[in-house]
């Protein structure tokens, strides 16, 4: 999307391949020697996802046994790249922290396996552009920027859960480091009939007017770049 970059002047991110949008059916926890072990992810499109985790000597198992049967039923059918969201709104309707020991540090590291399976479909053009823009001018403000933009936090800006373009201007972003910033993005579907997103982050100021309908037909052409 290095295109998408020279024609805005703005830093693009696509999120998407095969498994980005795909919604969970089914979580397996396998444990291998020692103290690692496998979280399996198996997809609506047949997708199986893995990520090896390394468990704490201080937890017990069953617990993990507890909390995998816990997702489970939490995270059906809910879409890969909405899992941090999804598991922080269902913690705060139900009170499960008091059921299972060692609740926090065992949800901590499922929820940083799920995010770095998503976060493999993740790609950055054009980050220098952003410095370049007169409001990240301040050293301190352009590193807390560039840093989230690294640690891939965009990925919960976009939500893939809604069609057409999103506007997301300044505090909607719910992330400080970008409060000064607009993120505009828009789904797409590729020739293999991958899905994912395009999204373009600049100043508050951007040119709305012609950004908008680039990504509009970018979108809609995409299956023929």
């Amino acid at each position: 999307m290095a295109l998408v970059t020279e024609l805005t002047n703005y830093a693009t991110v696509v999120l998407g391949g095969s498994s980005y949008n795909s919604r969970i059916k089914k979580l397996q926890f396998v444990q291998l020697k020692g103290r690692f072990a496998v979280i399996l992810m198996v997809t609506d499109q047949g997708y199986v996802e893995s990520k090896k985790i390394i468990i704490p000597e201080d937890i017990n198992i069953n617990e993990i046994e507890k909390v995998i049967n816990l997702l489970n039923d939490m995270l059906y059918d809910c879409p890969i790249a909405e899992i941090d969201r999804v598991i922080k709104e269902k913690l705060l309707e139900n009170d499960i922290r008091s059921r299972i020991e060692y609740y926090d540090e065992l949800i901590s590291i499922f929820v940083r396996a799920f995010t770095k399976m998503a976060k493999d479909k993740y790609f950055l053009s054009g980050q220098s552009k952003i410095i370049k823009q007169p409001e990240f001018q301040d050293l301190e403000k352009i590193e807390s920027l560039v840093a989230a933009i690294e640690r891939q936090e965009i990925i919960k800006v976009v939500d893939l859960s809604k069609e057409g373009i999103t506007v997301k201007i300044g505090s909607e972003n719910q992330i400080k480091a970008m409060e000064d910033c607009t993120v505009i993005s828009v789904p797409f579907e590729n020739e293999l009939g991958e899905k994912g997103a395009i999204a373009i982050i600049g100043p508050t100021r951007m040119d709305y007017r012609n950004i908008i309908p680039l990504l509009e037909y970018i979108s809609k052409n995409l299956r023929k770049l």
